[in-house]
């Protein structure tokens, strides 16, 4: 478990600066948070392999609706096209796949990182998560740890852009928006008005 932990806090880091030294020059790149590579182009063939959003990968053939890739040097196999480009996914759309589709660690590490940011896409994003939030609902647990976690970033990092959207949100209410318990939605309200204090002393 410590192993599995470890190796989910250090891949967004990881998918940043690994690929960075030589990518193909007709390469494509995956922009789903994780793809299967299988062995022929067709779900019937076996998976040999998974690779990650932004990862480049060289194309030798394309199939109809698959793609023959290498992954690094040694990896050989095929991709859907559904979840490759040309083109890599941006920035904003990086930071979703990480907070949809990655495990708790990464998640955590994720809102950890962006609350330090006053502006930007990753701002952009936490406001999103907390106004729209039926949108990115992830389940109670998880709820209850990335949500507060927001909060009180952006109170520890007094960015004073978080009143209105903390205000905004407590005025149209968490019911509906988080679908958890009414414990929970007690713990945000909380925290929300924490914030709002905190941020309006300073």
């Amino acid at each position: 478990m410590a192993k599995r932990i470890i190796i989910c806090l250090i891949l967004p880091l990881f998918l940043q600066v690994s690929w960075a030294a030589a990518e193909p020059a007709d390469a494509v790149y995956a922009t789903a948070f994780s793809v299967n590579i299988r062995s022929g182009p067709g779900l019937n063939y076996n998976i040999v392999g998974v690779t990650f959003v932004n990862e480049p990968l060289e194309v030798l053939a394309v199939e109809k609706e698959w793609t023959e890739i290498i992954k690094g040097d040694t990896l050989d196999g095929w991709i859907t096209n559904k979840y490759i480009s040309k083109n890599k996914v941006s920035t904003t759309r990086l930071n979703e796949l990480y907070y949809l589709e990655g495990l708790v660690p990464v998640k955590l590490s994720l809102v950890e990182r962006l609350t330090k940011e006053h502006s930007g896409p990753g701002f952009e994003l936490l406001k999103r998560v907390i106004l729209n939030h039926a949108d990115y609902e992830l389940g109670a647990e998880t709820d209850r740890i990335l949500l507060p976690a927001i909060f009180n970033g952006w109170r520890d990092n007094k960015v004073t852009e978080a009143i209105p959207v903390l205000i905004s949100m407590m005025e149209r209410g968490l019911s509906g928006q988080c679908g958890a318990s009414t414990e929970l939605m007690r713990e945000l309200k909380i925290s929300a008005k924490e914030a709002i204090e905190e941020l309006v002393r300073r």
